[in-house]
């Protein structure tokens, strides 16, 4: 469902070092993350269905499996309300990572 177009509506995507991995925090304010994603990536479900959201929550599971990558839900800092959805990605060189300037 979409929002109004008068209301404010924003992501924020904070990235953060965390030890051996960078994590990814995001937070919505004014719409809902989509409950299909946060499951497709947080949770063990695989989602059901032919629609473009589902292929692009395929595509980005799929990826972050592939480099070794966690997604979890984290509730909210201080002063703010809700979960927010994190992926937390190896730093440094990945090894299997694609070179789309090769020949």
């Amino acid at each position: 469902e979409r929002a109004p177009i008068e209301k404010e509506c924003r992501l924020r995507v904070d990235v953060m070092p965390r030890g051996d991995v960078v994590a990814m925090r995001f937070s919505s304010k004014g719409f809902p993350l989509s409950p299909m994603v946060i499951d497709a990536l947080a949770g063990d479900r695989r989602p059901l269905g032919r629609s473009s959201e589902v292929g692009a929550a395929l595509l980005v599971r799929y990826l972050l499996h592939r480099y070794s990558s966690r997604v979890t839900m984290e509730d909210a800092p201080a002063g703010e309300v809700g979960a927010h959805l994190v992926i937390e990605l190896p730093s440094g060189d990945v090894p299997d990572a694609v070179d789309n300037d090769s020949g």
